[in-house]
């Protein structure tokens, strides 16, 4: 009943236009209130706590990276790669977009920002060859959710911070999800793409191919780096981020000359305002799951689940209804930081591996990106292609069915999460 009134109390600030932040620190003071146990002292403990980690640095360089890579223009000399090579066949280049997606995803760590960096360059380019404007913006807004997925996820950063989880094997453990996601949603373009008659085939023109593939090299080492340097235990999550930061700040400067250097202040501008807002939410999410742990909350939802014998498949879809649910009011990050404290040691409880809920989780998390009311993706496609959002949501309805797939997959199959590690 209290993480329900937290919620409702959450989702009535935020209609008010309140900041997300803001309002579930609200919502925390509001349960103090009715909660005196807790001392205010360990209330300010547990706030400067949560951001108080060094693997939380990894944030805002990811966060960095991605803004320039966005500003460097790194999606359009992928978009062109994957095309050149794809064109042969029916729907090749709304293919090549997914596979850009799906790649720009391994270096980005953010779905608003793959989102963001393909949708002018993939609009532009599928206009040109019979793709309607809703398809586009349903393809790339779906595709910009495997930013969550596939490493580096800064959504795998926070609940491996939070739950005390190795970054690292969460980010193996994304890899293949990641993979599948992709790779159903391959198809469904293909799919998509046959029965509308989309795009012009023709043929693969080597020096077009070896042209592209010269352009884009030093964009395509970037995934080698970040997973290589994870995989093989040579850097952290953090130093990684920081690494990706300057190779992409030195390729975009230096090598491709997309930026000039009096443009920096502004990207580190955008940089600091997205991280002061994660940092925002997660103060505030954390304190509420702090005062919903101290309450018994999560504790009373176990013995409640064990009295009943409810079997693990069948708390598993309960949770994925109600994280699909809240996902038409809360933002990803807002979700992990209320329900993640709560959900964690419920599903532990029963015998679910915590790194294979953490990726059930991210998979939720990336639906609700493009699940209306607040889907952020939507946003950022209506803002590139000028449609409405209603029109937005329509593109993407097609591949919604398909995101719905592969989490039941995730989630009935924990090989897809675990088989890494």
């Amino acid at each position: 009943m209290l993480v329900a009134i937290s919620i409702l109390i959450i989702i009535v600030l935020l209609a008010s236009g309140m900041q997300i932040g803001i309002a579930i620190g609200l919502a925390s003071i509001l349960l103090l209130l009715i909660y005196q146990g807790i001392p205010i002292s360990v209330v300010a403990h547990e706030m400067f706590n949560a951001v108080d980690s060094y693997t939380f640095l990894a944030i805002p360089f990811f966060i960095l990276a991605g803004n320039i890579m966005m500003e460097g223009k790194l999606a359009d000399r992928l978009l062109n790669f994957f095309g050149s090579f794809l064109r042969r066949i029916t729907g090749g280049l709304g293919v090549g977009a997914m596979f850009a997606s799906i790649f720009f995803a391994s270096i980005s760590g953010s779905s608003v920002a793959s989102t963001a960096a393909l949708g002018k360059a993939v609009t532009n380019s599928l206009l040109k060859e019979n793709y309607t404007k809703k398809f586009t913006a349903g393809l790339v807004s779906v595709g910009g959710t495997l930013g969550l997925m596939i490493p580096p996820s800064l959504v795998f950063i926070l609940i491996g911070s939070m739950m005390g989880i190795p970054v690292k094997d969460l980010f193996i453990a994304g890899i293949t999800p990641g993979i599948l996601e992709g790779a159903l949603l391959v198809v469904m373009t293909y799919i998509l793409a046959k029965r509308h008659n989309y795009g012009y085939k023709r043929k693969i023109e080597f020096q077009e191919v070896k042209s592209n593939f010269k352009g884009s090299f030093f964009a395509l080492l970037m995934p080698v780096i970040i997973l290589g340097g994870i995989y093989l235990g040579i850097f952290t999550p953090t130093e990684v981020s920081i690494i990706a930061a300057i190779y992409a700040l030195f390729i975009s400067l230096m090598i491709y000359r997309t930026i000039r250097i009096g443009y920096i202040p502004t990207i580190l501008k955008n940089t600091i305002h997205s991280t002061a807002m994660i940092y925002l939410v997660l103060i505030g999410g954390t304190l509420l799951g702090f005062i919903l742990t101290r309450m018994g909350v999560a504790v009373s939802i176990l013995g409640f689940i064990q009295s009943i014998d409810m079997p693990v498949w069948m708390f598993l879809i309960i949770v994925n209804i109600i994280l699909l649910l809240l996902g038409m009011f809360l933002d990803g990050i807002s979700l992990i930081v209320i329900l993640a404290p709560i959900l964690f040691p419920i599903a532990i409880g029963m015998g679910v591996d915590p790194i294979h809920f953490a990726v059930i989780m991210v998979a939720n998390v990336e639906i609700a990106t493009i699940t209306p009311p607040v889907g952020l993706n939507l946003f950022v496609m209506s803002g590139v292609t000028k449609l409405s959002i209603g029109e937005v949501v329509q593109g993407v309805a097609p591949f919604y069915f398909v995101r719905i797939v592969g989490l039941a997959l995730i989630t009935f199959f924990p090989f897809f999460s675990l088989w890494l590690l």
